[in-house]
């Protein structure tokens, strides 16, 4: 009788509707990283006058998640012992990275020189003294190109590659106009090899040219030619 009564109990069924519903939730993210990227440089010695030292280091994340960052910036703020220091310069400032910090993965930075000026008066003053640099690092900021009359290289997908950027010139009275062309010429090659590499990028409608391509040389110099759409006239710059 148990058994029975057991059986009719678990065949039991229920009525029931179907209906829908909704509700709310939410999730919310950072305002910033916890904190700014470290800037660190690799320590110099044997600076003396007249001669430079080349500035290098590194960029850490501290952070969890990964950070991109534009442009670093060094200024000198003292030297120690009394030493001038207008004597001091920082050349090849204003440094682009425009790159991508990984958490736990310190990126390199160079592109600087720190340089002594050969004054004409004694500089012993200058001997055994500390230079203090003070490094601003930029957030990157999408969609802003780089400053007029820039040029990097960079490396893409393992190639070398050049990034020029120029934007609305004033050369004698003219300014860049939409359709001006840029083109190339290596001066360390030889006539006929060939040396020319014609309308590479054009100008928009704004007369911004931005050409990317990889280095044909490493090593060699180039003659950027912006030539005005439809007149032999043109004006150039030199990189190397």
């Amino acid at each position: 009788m148990a058994a029975v009564a057991l059986v009719m109990a678990g065949g039991a069924a229920f009525a029931y509707w179907t209906f829908g519903g909704a509700g709310t939730g939410s999730a919310t993210t950072a305002a910033n990283p916890a904190s700014g990227i470290v800037v660190s440089q690799t320590a110099l010695t044997g600076l003396a006058p007249g001669g430079e030292v080349s500035l290098s280091g590194s960029l850490t994340n501290p952070n969890t998640t990964d950070v991109k960052v534009g442009t670093l910036t060094a200024t000198i703020t003292s030297v120690s012992g009394g030493a001038d220091v207008t004597d001091f310069a920082i050349t090849g400032n204003n440094v682009l990275v425009d790159a991508i910090v990984k958490k736990g993965a310190p990126l390199a930075w160079s592109g600087m020189k720190l340089t002594y000026a050969n004054s004409a008066v004694n500089q012993d003053n200058g001997k055994n003294v500390t230079v203090a640099i003070d490094y601003k690092l930029s957030a990157f900021q999408e969609n802003v190109l780089p400053a007029l009359g820039t040029f990097r290289v960079l490396t893409v997908n393992g190639v070398k590659t050049f990034d020029i950027y120029v934007h609305t010139v004033i050369t004698s009275g003219y300014v860049i106009q939409p359709g001006d062309t840029l083109s190339t010429y290596d001066t360390n090659a030889t006539y006929g090899t060939p040396a020319w590499a014609d309308n590479l990028a054009t100008a928009d409608a704004s007369g911004n040219i931005r050409y990317s391509a990889p280095v044909p040389t490493p090593g060699h110099v180039y003659q950027i030619t912006v030539k005005h759409n439809g007149s032999l006239n043109s004006f150039s710059s030199h990189l190397s």
